[in-house]
């Protein structure tokens, strides 16, 4: 009997401290997500006024096709981190979640490149907005910088690091809106803008995969084809929820 009164003491400190964990990552995502919708609500009037409605609108273009093939380049692999991953992640089996985390985090990486060469093909084949090969191949380093910081920092979510998560997502709002209003001002087209914009992804990437690496010790070595596979089927089904969403 007492044994069973312990028992049902430390079920209890469980379960509040789980209740108290959760409660924080909702704040943390909650407080975030609103910065970050601050944030895009100040660029939505601060952009267009200082670029001018001419390049604004080729600006929306190229960004519109940096979002969409943002999504293409997760690979619908983004919930099956928080679906697959997250729980060998919490249940203490390292090796595994090493060998999945880093089959997970490269793949991604990799699909990264690859949407970044597709951006390069896609702008310099419109012939309609004029857009000259130097500009498609750094609208191509954006899709590929963002999503591969994206990649890393969906990473802290499933290993319980939501607050980093959060933060990472407002910097990376943020670091768009100053460096398209600064670099603009400064160099008056939007060459020098997308020149910039993979500088600033690139070190946010730096950062965030430094952090997540003192915890999380991904490697190329643990890449494992048998530990991804059975998640293909899942991931496909996000992939093209993402894309018609």
């Amino acid at each position: 009997n007492g044994s069973g009164n312990a028992d049902d003491e430390f079920g209890s400190l469980m379960t509040d401290d789980s209740a108290s964990r959760a409660a924080r990552n909702v704040s943390n995502m909650t407080g975030g997500r609103l910065a970050t919708q601050a944030v895009l609500l100040v660029s939505a009037f601060v952009i267009p006024r200082v670029l001018g409605l001419e390049t604004f609108g080729l600006y929306a273009a190229l960004m519109a096709v940096v979002a969409m093939l943002d999504a293409v380049a997760t690979g619908g692999l983004q919930m099956a981190e928080i679906r697959y991953f997250a729980p060998i992640w919490r249940s203490g089996d390292r090796q595994r979640a090493l060998e999945l985390g880093s089959s997970i985090w490269l793949s991604r990486l990799v699909l990264s490149g690859l949407a970044g060469l597709v951006a390069v093909t896609w702008l310099a084949g419109i012939g309609s907005l004029g857009i000259e090969m130097r500009l498609a191949v750094l609208a191509g380093l954006v899709v590929a910088s963002r999503a591969a910081l994206e990649a890393t920092r969906h990473l802290f979510l499933s290993i319980g690091q939501v607050r980093r998560m959060a933060v990472f997502e407002v910097l990376r709002s943020l670091l768009t809106l100053v460096l398209v209003v600064v670099v603009f001002e400064w160099s008056g087209d939007l060459t020098g803008v997308f020149a910039a914009l993979p500088v600033g992804y690139l070190l946010l990437l730096a950062a965030a995969a430094w952090l997540l690496l003192r915890v999380l010790p991904l490697r190329l070595g643990l890449f494992n084809w048998a530990e991804l596979r059975p998640l293909l089927g899942f991931s496909g089904l996000t992939l093209i929820g993402s894309i018609a969403w």
